[in-house]
């Protein structure tokens, strides 16, 4: 079983040596678990930037057009670092690259259709290598199916309003059900009270 523990950026080879315990005993028995680190990622050739990744002083969602202009030229500086200091690497380390060294690993292990457990956006890695390779999977497990055919900011899109959706469901049932602690009450308002 070829194994994604998601991210992207999820170090799968890691998890896959260090906590075995992550996969069940009859999983184990039956199948060779096989963690691979995506380029960049772990233990293989690493994307190297001179700007640190995350900065906590600049917000990731900015109140202000200021704060916004200010997260745009950070990120800006990011990506030309990692792009000067990474190299061509850089332009090779999303989920194309990553599926066709899936099918580089099937190859080489010489042992039949793949079989893939995909979590996360190892979901998504798995659905994109069906539909490249489809006659070469003999299965795949995946635990939060995303649609590979949408862009990222539509993907995002969609993730946004069902999560919005879901939160304004269960408001609407904690502000009717004796069984919420805060029946009675504006739960939503509560929660942007809490957030802030």
């Amino acid at each position: 079983v070829l194994f994604n523990c998601g991210g992207p950026g999820c170090p799968s080879a890691q998890l896959v040596k260090l906590v075995p315990q992550t996969f069940t005993e009859r999983l184990r028995r039956r199948f060779d678990i096989v963690g691979f680190d995506p380029r960049g990622i772990g233990e293989s050739a690493p994307l190297r930037c001179a700007v640190p990744i995350a900065d906590p002083s600049i917000p990731t969602f900015p109140a202000t057009a200021a704060g916004y202009r200010r997260l745009v030229d950070r990120n800006r500086a990011l990506a030309r670092s990692c792009r000067r200091l990474t190299g061509p690497l850089l332009m090779h380390v999303g989920a194309p690259a990553t599926v066709r060294d899936m099918e580089a690993i099937r190859t080489a292990l010489d042992d039949g259709k793949l079989n893939w457990l995909g979590l996360s956006y190892g979901t998504l890695l798995g659905a994109e290598y069906a539909y490249r390779y489809p006659r070469r999977v003999r299965t795949l497990a995946l635990d939060g199916a995303l649609d590979h055919s949408l862009s990222e900011p539509a993907m995002l899109g969609a993730e946004g309003r069902a999560a919005e959706d879901v939160f304004n469901r269960w408001a609407a049932w904690c502000n009717a059900s004796p069984e919420c602690p805060l029946q009675g009450q504006d739960s939503a308002r509560v929660f942007d009270e809490l957030v802030a």
